[in-house]
């Protein structure tokens, strides 16, 4: 298993959802883009 594989087992956020305020701007936005990559669902406000 490569090293990629094993980050992302081990961060993997698959099947939990993320709720992000103030995901129009900056922080909020790349937040959001995080935890939809590690697999969550991701709700904007």
């Amino acid at each position: 298993m490569s090293d990629r594989n094993i980050f992302k087992e081990l961060f993997s956020l698959k099947g939990k959802t993320g709720i992000v305020t103030g995901a129009a701007n900056d922080l909020g936005l790349e937040m959001s883009r995080t935890l939809a990559i590690a697999g969550a669902k991701v709700f904007c406000h």
